[in-house]
This record gives structure tokens, sequence and C-alpha cells, in this order.
């Protein structure tokens, strides 16, 4: 069994159940014995034939109709366990101001993800845009060309009913739904600490 966590840090230490039947498998902190609230626990103190109170420890959130789940069981069953694996080679928990740089690079790093996905989603719209309106310029030339052998009428007909099929068709609207959710992910990056990125391509 582990040691208990740095009296540095607010978080409870956890736990892993590796033997039993009850919880075995899970990551849960201790809630107390059936004597003893934890904030006034010895974990050092406890045999290893102690009961305690446990409740798991989810990295999601539950829906609406789950509970976490509660149990008691032995001490003995018990291993320390951390959040991460840099808690892991440290031996400890991290401090408060460690776990809140920790979460702050985790953010960083999928907002940052979130920015260039965003990114190059816009730029393949573009690009997508720009080959339709090039494929429906040919479109209307081909048909300026062959007005005398179909005739005017048909021509007309045949470029403003291509027209008025693309424009609503270049996907053009989500154009702007797309850089609102740039624009968030790039201020999120921005608040977390890292660089913007260029609003040019």
């Amino acid at each position: 069994m582990a040691e208990q966590t740095s009296i540095e840090n607010q978080r409870p230490p956890l736990y892993r159940v590796f033997a039993g039947s009850i919880l075995k498998g899970a990551r849960v902190e201790i809630l107390g014995t059936p004597e003893v609230k934890v904030n006034q626990l010895d974990v050092d103190a406890l045999r290893p034939t102690a009961r305690v109170w446990v409740r798991e420890v989810l990295d999601y959130r539950l829906n609406a109709d789950q509970q976490l789940r509660e149990a008691t069981v032995l001490w003995r069953n018990l291993e320390r366990v951390f959040r991460t694996p840099q808690e892991t080679e440290l031996g400890r928990d991290f401090t408060d101001d460690e776990a809140a740089e920790y979460e702050r690079q985790i953010h960083l790093k999928v907002a940052e993800h979130q920015v260039k996905y965003r990114r190059d989603a816009i730029l393949a719209k573009l690009a997508s845009s720009a080959t339709s309106l090039e494929r429906a310029t040919e479109d209307v030339r081909r048909a300026a060309d062959q007005s005398e052998h179909y005739g005017l009428p048909n021509a007309v007909e045949r470029v403003q009913h291509d027209l008025a099929w693309l424009f609503p068709n270049l996907g053009t609207d989500n154009l702007t739904t797309d850089l609102v959710a740039w624009i968030e992910m790039d201020a999120e990056v921005k608040r977390l600490g890292g660089p913007s990125e260029p609003a040019e391509s």
C-alpha cells in the first residue's frame, strides 16, 4: 500500500481495488471507515483487515440516471494509484498549483487541436467553393459557345438553372458558423497562454 498524499494537495488520494469481489479493478477514494470520517482518518494506522468505505472515481461525467458506486472494502485490497502518469513517476499527487498547470496544458492542447481542425475545415470549404465556381465558369462559357447550335433561349435557361442550383449549394453559409467556432477556440488558446494562430492562410 502506498503512502498518503502530499499534505499540500487538497484532492483526496486515489486507490485501486485490486483484490476481493467488491468493485474489483475500480479506482476509488476513501470516504472513511464505519467509525471514522475521512478527514480524521489516519490511513497509516489502519490494519490490513480494517474495512473502509469507498466511492468509485471516474474520468467522465455520469448520465443523469447513473450514480457512483460505493462500498465497504478491506484496506488490504486497496493499492495507491495516481491520476496521471507524471504523478505516478513522482510517487505523489500534484500540488494544487501543479494540478492546475496540468489541467491548463490539457485544455490548451485540446483548444489548439480544435483551432487547427476548424482552420483546415474552413480552408477545405473555400477550396471546394473555388473549384465549384471554376466548373460553373466553364459551363457558362460552354453554353455561350453552343448558343448558336442550341439556341440562345436554351443557353440562358441552362446557365440560369446551373447558377440557381450552384449558389445555394456552395455551403458558404456554413463558413460563418465555422469561423465563429474558430474564433472562440483561438480565444480559448490565448486565454490558456498558447500562441494565437494567424487568421491568414
